[in-house]
């Protein structure tokens, strides 16, 4: 139900990369058949995602073998149904380039269920750190995903 920031999407911009920021409805369109519908058209090599967006960066990053960072990934049970009638990401071979920011403070979703589920990944937790993104904290976090597998 959220939407790209305007702030977040210059911190991506000022990468160098060119960015493909889509907005998807949640409780209307059909995420899944959307993301990979744009991963195959516009050749997207890296994804970016917070929460719900998180989750669909793990499952397409899984999926298509592409790095993903991924901020308080909305890991849990409600959340699976968006992924019914799609190939289960149990049954996809975990891609290793994943890296996970986990707010240790997160009242949204639970840190633990996050960690429980990125125990492949490489994980920053932050202990301060709720289920809101600052801008500062964003930037910190993507510029170190941009080193780490080299975006541009």
């Amino acid at each position: 139900g959220s939407k790209p920031y305007e702030d977040r999407i210059e911190i991506l911009k000022a990468s160098g990369a060119e960015i493909f920021c889509p907005h998807i409805d949640y409780d209307k369109d059909d995420e899944i058949s959307i993301a990979m519908d744009i991963i195959k058209k516009e050749g997207i090599t890296h994804l970016v995602g917070h929460s719900l967006g998180g989750i669909l960066s793990f499952y397409m990053s899984n999926k298509y073998k592409i790095p993903a960072l991924m901020f308080n990934p909305a890991f849990g049970k409600n959340n699976t149904d968006y992924f019914e009638g799609f190939e289960s990401v149990e049954n996809l071979p975990i891609y290793k380039e994943q890296f996970a920011v986990v707010g240790m403070a997160d009242d949204v979703v639970n840190p633990f269920v996050q960690l429980a589920n990125l125990k492949h990944a490489t994980v920053w937790k932050v202990g301060d750190l709720g289920h809101k993104i600052d801008p500062s904290t964003y930037k910190k976090y993507f510029e170190m995903f941009c080193e780490k597998t080299s975006v541009i």
